[in-house]
């Protein structure tokens, strides 16, 4: 059995080879052509229905044709026009299949995907994530728990439910018994939501209640050499793959509803030259 010691250092050893300059010529000319053979085999499927299938703006896919603009091709839209393409709700196992200046972007985008992991993605459920409420809900939702309307209840304000009832209308989560579930396993956030996910869940946070040694709450803040940010980024991808093991492993039917958030970034903008 490979631990998740060894798959780090597997990834670790590619970080290098990973790092490169990305052609974006060629990444926007991949991504065109992955999604126009999909449409020439769906012949009932448009491009506009393939965007609201897959949770992505048409405009974003319209946008892809510019060649003046593929500079800005952005690793989520990417992601999710693979997963779209190859009909995959496991968007590591995309990564790691996707070839090209399309797999070299994704494999360095999102290493750590890369580890062991049980992650899917519903699409479906992206239009109702900009809401706080509903970010929560599903948050809940989609672990070996659930959730209940009571307990939506105690942690949200009076509007949630009403944002539970949209979903579960949607049939996005169902209600079973009393119990709120997905339906996957565990729930996959792009970049974007993820970010929401951290100012939303650090609401979340009791810094009453640090001295009990249940909590960990810290910044860090410093203005690194390119060498640092390097370190910095490795640490934070160790640290990804161990807890990812530590919640795959410990996640109970039973258990206590828990979160630990990652957010790691320069304040400005270096030329990515710099960091490679």
């Amino acid at each position: 059995m490979i631990s998740i010691h060894d798959v780090e250092a597997t990834v670790a050893e590619k970080v290098e080879k990973l790092c490169r300059p990305i052609n974006y010529e060629v990444l926007g000319s991949e991504i065109l052509n992955l999604l126009d053979d999909y449409l020439a085999k769906h012949s009932n499927i448009t491009i506009n229905g393939f965007a609201e299938k897959n949770g992505i703006s048409p405009s974003s896919l319209y946008y892809l044709k510019k060649s003046d603009r593929r500079s800005k091709i952005k690793a989520d839209l990417v992601l999710k026009v693979a997963c779209g393409v190859s009909g995959s709700k496991n968007p590591a196992s995309v990564i790691q299949e996707a070839k090209g200046e399309v797999g070299a972007l994704l494999k360095s985008a999102y290493q750590s995907l890369l580890m062991p992991n049980k992650l899917s993605t519903e699409p479906e459920l992206d239009k109702y994530l900009t809401n706080k409420n509903a970010m929560i809900i599903a948050l809940l939702a989609h672990n070996k728990s659930g959730t209940t309307r009571r307990e939506i209840k105690e942690l949200l304000d009076g509007f949630a439910i009403q944002e539970l009832e949209k979903m579960l209308s949607a049939e996005v989560l169902k209600e079973e018994n009393g119990k709120i579930t997905g339906h996957v396993e565990s729930l996959y956030l792009d970049a974007e939501q993820t970010k929401s996910a951290v100012a939303y869940l650090s609401h979340f946070a009791k810094t009453s209640e640090i001295e009990k040694g249940q909590n960990d709450i810290k910044v860090f803040w410093g203005s690194l050499t390119p060498e640092g940010i390097k370190k910095r980024k490795e640490v934070t991808q160790k640290y990804i793959a161990e807890l990812r093991e530590i919640y795959n492993t410990h996640e109970t039917e039973d258990g206590i509803p828990d979160f630990t958030t990652i957010l790691a970034d320069t304040i400005t903008a270096p030329d990515l030259g710099e960091l490679q």
